[in-house]
């Protein structure tokens, strides 16, 4: 099962009124924020087999992929809350960048620790 698909169409959703800001920024914003995604969701898939997930289904719309991104992370949900509680969408943007830009490097150590232990319990002889 591909990790986006639990994200296919299954409601619709009504966004909050934002404020838009100025649609070249938006896209530009838009720009910056996915190769971060990429990025978070290509390390997910390389520390479990079992993830799948296509770059060409992430949306295109930056004010959607900002709300995807938000709702992707693996963070406590009164910070989730306050990234989506923001009343700019530009705003959203760069905070969810942001997010991403910390948490991005901080998966992959997790992913390495984890690498390098599980390698280190399955050699045959102590390091001491």
């Amino acid at each position: 099962m591909g990790l986006l698909a639990a994200y296919e169409h299954t409601g619709d959703v009504e966004y909050l009124n934002l404020e838009d800001g100025d649609p070249q920024a938006m896209s530009q914003a838009g720009a910056r924020l996915r190769p971060l995604v990429e990025n978070y969701l290509t390390t997910l898939a390389e520390a479990n087999e079992n993830v799948e997930w296509d770059a060409e289904r992430l949306p295109h719309d930056p004010l959607a992929l900002a709300y995807l991104a938000a709702s992707l992370l693996q963070i406590p949900m009164k910070q989730k809350q306050a990234l989506l509680a923001n009343d700019a969408a530009p705003t959203l943007l760069t905070e969810v960048r942001t997010v991403y830009r910390r948490e991005v490097p901080l998966l992959r150590a997790m992913i390495n620790y984890d690498r390098l232990h599980t390698a280190e319990a399955n050699l045959p002889f102590s390091r001491n």
